[in-house]
């Protein structure tokens, strides 16, 4: 409630909110008192866009240059390098030649031509020759020299990680412990059925067979829902191949199902 009593450069009611409902320190201060991140910020309301990125960018470019009042005063080409300072802010390691927070590099560099872009507006409809030649100059070097300062080794290291990140693969262990629970449930559901007609069995009845066939043959929700009776009578009921069923993990996974769509038989080998 405090926030929203402090004064905001300028900006649309909708904007004000999302600005008021930061986390109120030094950068939300940048965020709210600097004109131009208010200006871009209410371009981009609409696409529910964080700030938080520009402000962070004002915090950093202060503490290295003091005359630097706003973001406006960056826009301009003698201030160019100060793309290194997106470099700071995601942890960029020079001899790696990789960034800590590649993701945030990338949003940096469009939140900047986001922000050159409304200040090239501005600029038109206030005739300023002179901040709309500067503002174009400075967006024409973004657009030439961030790529090759900046996004390309970014998008490296985004791919890098995305290679490297470890595959959440379930132990064995755990798949025979989440199978013989569902089959557990499944069984005390059915037994309660065959001996009196019970909502609370037959929906966990329903609830087993239906996880099971999703977990274990790797179908989609809606797959799974749409398999009727007579669909799954008319599965296929072809015999495994005895050199999967043969190994350990087969033996002690395995599970034939009939799956949502073709209904095939599905078995789980190893590694998959």
């Amino acid at each position: 409630r405090a926030a929203s009593l402090l004064p905001i450069a300028a900006s649309s009611d909708g904007c004000q909110g999302i600005i008021n409902s930061m986390h109120q320190d030094e950068v939300s201060f940048h965020v709210r008192n600097d004109a131009l991140i208010c200006k871009y910020g209410e371009s981009l309301y609409a696409k529910h866009v964080h700030l938080t990125e520009l402000g962070r960018f004002m915090v950093v470019s202060k503490e290295l240059d003091k005359t630097v009042s706003g973001l406006e005063d960056l826009c301009t080409p003698a201030k160019f390098q100060f793309v290194n300072v997106a470099k700071h802010l995601t942890q960029f390691s020079p001899r790696k030649n990789e960034y800590g927070q590649p993701s945030t590099a990338v949003k940096i560099g469009f939140c900047l031509k986001g922000a050159v872009e409304v200040l090239i507006g501005q600029a038109l409809m206030n005739e300023d020759d002179l901040s709309e030649k500067k503002a174009k100059k400075f967006f024409e070097l973004l657009e030439k020299n961030w790529r090759n300062s900046v996004s390309i080794t970014a998008h490296q290291t985004l791919q890098e990680k995305k290679w490297n990140k470890d595959d959440d693969i379930p132990l064995t262990k755990n798949v025979i412990a989440l199978r013989d629970h569902l089959r557990m449930v499944e069984d005390d559901a059915r037994a309660k059925l065959t001996q009196q007609m019970n909502l609370s069995a037959y929906k966990n009845l329903n609830e087993t067979v239906l996880a099971q066939v999703i977990i274990f043959n790797k179908r989609r929700e809606g797959e799974a829902s749409r398999l009727t009776l007579d669909t799954y009578k008319k599965a296929s009921t072809n015999t495994v191949n005895e050199d999967i069923y043969s190994t350990f993990y087969s033996t002690g996974v395995c599970t034939v199902l009939e799956t949502g769509e073709e209904f095939q038989q599905i078995s789980y080998i190893k590694n998959k």
